[in-house]
């Protein structure tokens, strides 16, 4: 469902707004003790900025292309993620394609996640030309793309795909009311007893943070997919450079750099900052490369400007221009049993930010969020709705059908395991619930992952 203001909150354009009085689509006025936000005004104020300092947007860009009817110089032109197209960018597509020799596009249709910023995938499904349906799946084995075939063939508007697995086997695992710390745990157990990378998704952020408020004592490095302050690759390079100097081992120049940079000045006595920036401009000009990342230097190129330089025990005490977060998630990673572990192994984030990557083990919670349940009560077909349920609303809970819009959400979250899914039902307190078997066959039916893939070995009916 595309975004909606909550009327409550913000002034909508005067023709839709309940609380508009007399007036014009240019001059509308609303009552005096009405003090919503103004996001019209917002939105020409933006517009204004943009003009005043001169700058242009990306969207800006299209708007400019469409009006102006631009055509690119070229004679083949490839679309790749078509579903994820906008109206603006369909539009300026429709204007270039009669132009040329020739035009590409590749999608799936399953994948529409981004339906609140006006992707559609009838976008992709009523373009005319000559299809062409992969029919394999170079990610999924037969056990995964079994269980997400379930989950995904409930959508009313799509294309069939009949995907053979890349490979026989692969896990499907599903876990009932799970605690935080049983996740921790089992992420743990995976991490120590298992090879390959990983992945924990959740529908909504505040979800993927009250993990990750369990989980950063575990000392296990991590990428976090929707928030860049977190295990940062400028906070892997200091913690990496603590550690080789601390081993006497070389490190490269970028290295020595964050270290410049993020040392508290303690850790210089007398010495100033500047002069180990200029030891590392100075080295680099010596060398027959820009890039500092290939540039190598010894340990004591550090300490010699450094001479307070911390080790690992108290690398995290001594840093600056990180946050609170990034220092406990050092302290606890220079305490754990997981030094040299690469840093994006695990993989931390909501189901959006998972799209177009891959992990061997994914682990996927089913909590939705109020404001979720409440677009899906306000689009849902009545008929979709079980006869038991009195009315669907916002409160809902458990949710007793899923609409297309977030049976897609979770098919990408679920498609990104190569080698084992884990699904997780009412895993976050005080969270809507969407049952596994609402899930998988869109009704209350006490059916689990083991039936889905009970029916995959059932021989077919003679």
């Amino acid at each position: 469902m595309p975004f909606q203001w909550n009327d409550e909150e913000v002034r909508l354009p005067p023709d839709i707004d309940p609380n508009a009085q007399e007036g014009n689509k240019y001059t509308p006025t609303w009552p005096s003790d009405d003090d919503r936000l103004d996001v019209p005004e917002a939105i020409r104020a933006w517009r204004s900025y943009k003009g005043d300092e001169e700058l242009v947007g990306f969207a800006d860009m299209l708007e400019r292309v469409k009006q102006r009817s631009l055509l690119p110089n070229v004679d083949y032109l490839v679309i790749d993620e078509f579903q994820d197209i906008t109206s603006l960018q369909y539009d300026v597509y429709e204007e270039w394609k009669p132009h040329m020799k020739q035009v590409l596009i590749a999608g799936d249709d399953d994948q529409v996640v981004y339906a609140w910023q006006g992707a559609d995938p009838r976008l992709l499904l009523d373009e005319s030309g000559n299809d062409v349906i992969l029919d394999t799946s170079h990610r999924l084995p037969s056990e995964i793309l079994e269980v997400v075939q379930q989950e995904v063939h409930h959508i009313e508007e799509r294309q069939e795909k009949n995907l053979s697995p890349r490979k026989q086997g692969g896990t499907v695992e599903q876990i009932d009311s799970p605690s935080m710390l049983e996740l921790v745990r089992n992420v743990r157990y995976t991490v120590e007893e298992h090879e390959g990378t990983l992945m924990i998704l959740f529908r909504a952020r505040y979800q993927m943070f009250r993990f990750i408020d369990e989980f950063i004592d575990e000392g296990i490095p991590f990428k976090c997919l929707t928030d860049q302050r977190m295990w940062t690759d400028r906070l892997q390079q200091y913690v990496e450079a603590v550690e080789k100097v601390d081993a006497e081992e070389p490190i490269t120049g970028l290295q020595a750099r964050r270290l410049a940079d993020m040392l508290q000045d303690s850790a210089f006595g007398t010495n100033e900052r500047d002069e180990l920036f200029d030891a590392i401009d100075e080295r680099k000009e010596q060398e027959s490369t820009d890039d500092l990342a290939e540039i190598e230097v010894e340990a004591d190129f550090v300490t010699d400007f450094a001479p307070f330089m911390p080790g690992p025990a108290s690398a995290a005490d001594m840093v600056r221009k990180v946050t609170s977060f990034q220092k406990n998630s050092m302290r606890a990673y220079f305490k754990g049993d997981y030094d040299g572990m690469a840093a994006d192994r695990v993989r931390i984030g909501t189901i959006h930010s998972a799209k177009g990557r891959e992990a061997d083990h994914v682990f996927v919670a089913t909590d939705l969020t109020e404001k979720v349940v409440e677009q899906m009560a306000a689009t849902v077909d009545e008929a979709d709705v079980p006869d038991e349920i009195d009315e669907f609303t916002s409160t809902t809970d458990p949710v007793p059908t899923l609409t297309d819009n977030e049976r897609r959400v979770f098919y990408v979250g679920m498609s990104r395991a190569r080698e084992r899914l884990v699904i997780m039902e009412n895993l976050v307190n005080g969270a809507p619930t969407l049952p596994i078997d609402v899930l998988l066959y869109n009704e209350r039916n006490e059916k689990s992952v083991e039936d889905v893939l009970a029916e995959m070995e059932e021989p077919p009916a003679q």
